[in-house]
């Protein structure tokens, strides 16, 4: 297995970008062969090094499944091409995507394709899947925060109650982002509306005591290309995130 940390120039966001990769052994990177690929979206707030909090599975992914495990960075932008800054959901889908690929032999196939996150970043997982399926063959979300855009409208009146819904968010950055927050529900942003017309493919772990179970459970429900994957705790300490990694690398 190597770990490598790159640094390169994007064009969509306007500077470099940090990324971190998981690849298979050298002796298996064989001439001429194309690999699956494990798109990796970090969490909002967090750089693409948080990877390495799961570095015991992905290491496992990478050498026993023989796949590419790639984490680029995204800034805080929840993967969105935004009103006022980066396009961020057009560097991952398409600019980013091209640089992995011209510089690593990996699978240009969507079925060997798969995005991935945590918490926020499962949004910016599913966001990807459904709006690129021609890209991403699948979508995995663990703990997903899914619902972005009734966030967004409850916003104030979480502040005001002392709540925080986007820690790493104030008001005026998610405006640079989304523009009108209460135009969010029923766009391209909105998991829920993009689920109901993409042919895209989702897998949603979540425990179902967990505190992001319900939108979990309701946008399952919005079609048949989305599957939600209930956890339940093995009575071992581990935190669900860590089981549900666990259970999607052996079923890979």
């Amino acid at each position: 297995m190597a770990y490598i940390e790159l640094n390169a120039l994007s064009v969509c966001l306007s500077g470099t970008f940090e990324a971190c990769i998981f690849a298979p052994e050298p002796r298996d990177l064989q001439r001429g062969k194309a690999f699956p690929v494990l798109w990796y979206i970090p969490e909002d707030g967090d750089s693409p090094y948080g990877i390495l909090k799961y570095a015991n599975f992905l290491e496992k992914l990478a050498v026993e499944k023989k796949r590419f495990v790639i984490a680029p960075a995204v800034s805080h932008a929840l993967c969105t091409d935004m009103v006022w800054g980066t396009k961020n959901e057009t560097f991952l889908s398409k600019e980013c995507v091209e640089i992995f690929r011209f510089l690593y032999p990996l699978s240009t196939k969507p079925e060997e394709n798969t995005v991935m996150g945590i918490g926020t970043g499962a949004y910016g997982a599913c966001k990807l899947a459904l709006n690129h399926p021609d890209v991403f063959g699948a979508g995995i979300a663990i703990e997903g925060e899914l619902d972005l855009a009734a966030k967004c409208e409850r916003l104030q009146k979480d502040r005001e109650e002392g709540k925080e819904s986007f820690p790493f968010q104030s008001r005026a950055s998610l405006e640079a982002i989304f523009g009108d927050l209460s135009a969010v529900a029923g766009s391209r942003n909105d998991l829920f509306a993009a689920a109901g017309q993409s042919a895209g493919k989702l897998t949603l772990l979540c425990g179902e005591a967990s505190p992001v179970y319900r939108e979990n459970a309701r946008l399952a429900a919005v079609s048949q290309n989305i599957s939600l994957d209930v956890t339940q705790d093995d009575g071992n300490g581990r935190c669900p995130v860590e089981r549900q990694l666990e259970r999607f690398c052996k079923n890979i």
